[in-house]
């Protein structure tokens, strides 16, 4: 996938003058056609790069798989599997967030695995991507097994001392998250999880005991679908 073909083509600043100049001409006899020209100028170049960095992107994801015995061909006549990258691609172009768009990635890899998650899951998992946000994401994570979170990513871990809470985890692991300006969009991002089956506990700001606090709190549909958004494990 190294072919110089797929390099993602730029847009000169003398594309961008050629098209204010064509919509200052049309707003001379027609104030919406100028209208009109600066936006598809506006949108066209940054929908043109994201989707060219997105088929280059799925071009990879797919020769990975070839390069691990997994028929591509038949793949393409698998309509389920199709509709995976089909949503995927919709989601990405949507989306610059380079989180989200790895997750869609590692969803169309693992829709090819053995075990993968019946079509009716992977639609949901998908939809579930595309409205959540990365802090959702990074909150479910977390929390799906809080004491190899810290571990896996070098943080210092929180230390209590009689009583704790979730919030005390979260102000650890995402210092942005961490305050009283914070509280209730922590506690909607948890309860939107909540909302969705991924979790089953109460507020963030809920007092626990300290071994509570540490606590894996994903359910096993959470689990799932962490698992189906994150990178395939090999060996």
């Amino acid at each position: 996938m190294s072919d110089k073909s797929l390099q993602v083509p730029t847009t000169t600043r003398g594309d961008a003058a050629i098209a204010v100049a064509r919509a200052g001409a049309g707003c001379i006899p027609i104030v919406g056609a100028a209208a009109t020209e600066l936006f598809n100028w506006f949108v066209k170049s940054p929908l043109d790069r994201r989707r060219n960095e997105w088929m280059l992107q799925v071009g990879e994801t797919l020769e990975s798989l070839r390069m691990r015995g997994i028929d591509v061909e038949a793949l393409q006549k698998d309509e389920a599997f199709v509709d995976v990258v089909m949503q995927a691609t919709g989601i990405a172009m949507r989306n610059h967030e380079e989180k989200k768009r790895e997750a869609l990635r590692n969803a169309i890899a693992n829709s090819a695995a053995p075990g993968a998650p019946s079509e009716a899951k992977r639609q949901m998992f998908l939809h579930s991507v595309d409205v959540l946000t990365v802090c959702h994401l990074q909150l479910l994570n977390l929390f799906a097994d809080p004491r190899r979170w810290f571990t896996l990513n070098g943080k210092q871990p929180p230390s209590f001392s009689i009583s704790s809470s979730l919030a005390q985890v979260v102000g650890a692991a995402f210092p942005g998250l961490a305050g009283e300006s914070q509280k209730d969009f922590c506690e909607l991002l948890w309860k939107d999880l909540a909302d969705r089956g991924f979790h089953r506990t109460g507020g963030l700001h809920t007092s626990m005991t300290a071994n509570g606090a540490w606590e894996k709190r994903a359910t096993p549909l959470g689990e799932e679908f962490l698992a189906f958004i994150g990178a395939a494990k090999t060996g």
